[in-house]
This record gives C-alpha cells, structure tokens and sequence, in this order.
C-alpha cells in the first residue's frame, strides 16, 4: 500500500516503488538495531517485546509519509538537494521532538517494578530512537535518489 500513498499520481510508472521498499525495510533494520543495542547494554528479554514492530510500523510509515509529502510539498523547479533541505528544515525538528519525547517516556517507563514493562520500555525506546537516526540518515537521502530518477 505504501507504494501507492507515496507517489504522486495514481500511476503504475509513478510509483515510488523503490523508496517503499526501502522505508519498509528500514522499519525491520530499526526493530533489528534497536533490539540489538538493547541486549548489547545486558537489557533482559520479554516476549512482549515482539509488540514493538507493530509500534515501530506504524511511527516509522507516518515519518515516510510527513518527509515524502514535505518533499513533494517544495517547488520542482528547485534543485533535488535545496528541496531536501528545506523539507528538513521544515519537518526535521518536529521529527527530532518527536523521537526523543516518545523514546524519553518509554525510559521512563523502565523504572516500572514489573519485569516486562521494564523491558519492554528499555527495548522500545531504543528502538524508537534507532527508527528516527535510520528516517534521517537513510530514507531522507532514499527520497533524494528517487527524485533524481
């Protein structure tokens, strides 16, 4: 589905088809980094931890979404690079704010006395931070490349 929200025109040769796989593959790189830091600081393990590749889907699809379509948003006319840059500066704060309030209270949530709500904030708020390290320094230069195309 996300290969046809992310394009511009419902057209099969417009699609962005490429960019979705990339930003549907970051989510899995996300889950698979941020769980890994996580055990990698002795982090203990709770199968409700699986849940979090559902939370990470659905952040990680919204963040595609505001960074494609503040790209989109900027005049074609413009250089690829000058029109990343603006849709950085416009949207990258908000991202930024995003990332670190959600990933601050999951952390929070880890002084919790229960075992599996420890660890499953510890879990995904490395995971949430990972996903915006991974929208900015790899899906935001995706959007660039596929704009050059």
């Amino acid at each position: 589905m996300t290969f046809f929200t992310l394009s511009k025109r419902a057209s099969l040769l417009d699609t962005r088809i490429w960019l979705s796989i990339t930003g549907l593959l970051l989510l899995v790189l996300a889950v698979v980094a941020g769980f890994g830091v996580a055990a990698g600081l002795g982090v203990g393990f709770s199968y409700n931890n699986i849940m979090i590749a559902f939370l990470i889907a659905c952040l990680g699809v919204n963040d595609m979404y505001i960074l494609t379509g503040a790209f989109d948003a900027q005049d074609p006319a413009t250089p690829v690079e000058d029109r990343m840059a603006r849709t950085m500066r416009q949207c990258g704060k908000s991202l930024l704010y995003t990332a670190l309030t959600t990933s601050a209270a999951f952390f929070l949530g880890a002084y919790s006395e229960y075992f599996g709500i420890q660890t499953f904030c510890y879990y995904a708020g490395t995971t949430v931070f990972t996903l915006y390290l991974l929208q900015v320094n790899v899906f935001a230069p995706a959007i660039v490349l596929d704009a050059r195309r």
